[in-house]
């Protein structure tokens, strides 16, 4: 294709899948200066099979809306092989457009944010479970227990190409200076070049709870407590304050009284992982190997604009897809950090919500960029029990 603006592979080969998306960004030929957004699909080594137009309009729009698709199949297993751009030569090239006395220049395009790389790897997540079904699981002791941090899910591995941090979603992320400094430390690259470690990102460091590859040896078909039990010795012979393990308990009064302490003092919640589980990329649809239960309530929301002070509105995705955006309050920005832009996708933590209400006491906790959009939907939030908000509109 000669006019090739755009072209992205994408492959699915997890789960028994077998198949390929292609996303395509070719001219308009009905309108100049426009262009058009294809996608095509196939199984590997078939014939494509064209999937429709998903977006007409400016480079810029095509393009962002090329970025969103790509997001939401690598969430559901796909990884980019490979990127083809040519925008950038295309807006070079493209002739000014005309202007006169009467006419305003054109607002100039916003700057593109810079291109993510997809590192081919897919973090374990969990499904949540509420709190009459934690309290069983503190009695099974085919399940053990670790505390959930206040902190973002990470995974880190190290390899030929070097050390690197990979979010949630799969995407290489930066790794803090001193992170990085620790892994090296506990880690030594003499010993054992490829490294895959599994944890929380906290304010004063790395939360490493599982070991997923150390060497040639691939962990991941091990059962949880042989991973972390083999991790808690490489950290115990090389203690860091910037890589620490987060604690495992393992049998029923150990649970017991450690869930009761983390509550006691307001922690975020628990996880619960079964004994013998391996590493199982991906969410399952419902329950799953390993499980959280949160004391604290928190959501991701999509930042609806200012509302003329420090503070922003904020706006949910309503259920079912067909319902717009529910607005559901808004929260003050503390003065210590950034009023988020509009359309930000932003960590709030709050007291409760009624059904059809707003939350109520939202705390602002910062910024994320490792979860999508259409995850932004009203099935996050805990409701309290009792009638519907009198003050819903």
């Amino acid at each position: 294709m000669a006019d090739l603006l755009y072209e992205q592979l994408l492959r699915c080969t997890t789960g028994g899948s077998n198949k390929e998306y292609r996303l395509i960004i070719l001219p308009d030929a009905a309108s100049p200066g426009n262009t058009t957004l294809e996608a095509h699909s196939r199984p590997i080594g078939a014939g494509w099979v064209y999937q429709g137009m998903k977006k007409k309009g400016t480079l810029f729009q095509t393009m962002k809306e090329a970025e969103k698709i790509a997001k939401s199949k690598v969430a559901k297993g796909y990884r980019v092989m490979s990127t083809i751009d040519k925008s950038a030569e295309a807006a070079a090239s493209a002739p000014p457009e005309p202007t006169s006395a009467k006419t305003r220049p054109a607002k100039p395009a916003p700057t593109p944010e810079p291109e993510k790389v997809h590192s081919g790897f897919q973090a374990q997540l969990l499904n949540a479970i509420d709190e009459e079904a934690a309290l069983l699981l503190l009695y099974d002791d085919s399940w053990c227990m670790q505390e959930k941090h206040d902190g973002r899910h990470l995974s880190i591995r190290r390899d030929k190409h070097g050390l690197v941090g990979i979010n949630k979603l799969g995407f290489i992320v930066p790794l803090d200076e001193k992170v990085a400094e620790a892994v090296e430390l506990v880690f030594p690259k003499a010993k054992a070049l490829d490294l895959l470690l599994d944890g929380e990102l906290m304010g004063w460091g790395f939360a490493a709870y599982d070991l997923l590859q150390i060497g040639t040896a691939d962990l991941r078909p091990m059962g949880y407590t042989q991973r972390v039990s083999l991790l808690g010795r490489f950290l115990n012979a090389a203690p860091t304050p910037c890589l620490r393990l987060t604690e495992t308990w393992e049998w029923t009064d150990a649970k017991v009284a450690a869930y009761a302490e983390i509550k006691a003092r307001k922690g975020e919640g628990v996880v619960f992982k079964k004994r013998n589980a391996p590493y199982t990329p991906g969410r399952p649809n419902s329950g799953g190997d390993m499980l959280k239960f949160k004391h604290t309530a928190t959501a991701t929301f999509l930042c609806l604009g200012s509302t003329g002070k420090r503070s922003v509105k904020l706006g949910l995705i309503g259920q079912p897809w067909e319902k717009p955006l529910v607005e559901m309050g808004s929260c003050t920005i503390p003065p210590n950090k950034e009023v988020p832009a509009e359309n930000a996708l932003i960590e709030i933590r709050y007291l409760y919500c009624f059904k059809g209400g707003k939350v109520y006491q939202p705390f602002f906790i910062g910024l994320r960029d490792d979860v999508l959009v259409q995850d932004c939907t009203t099935a996050q939030l805990k409701y309290k029990a009792g009638e519907a908000d009198e003050d819903a509109a």
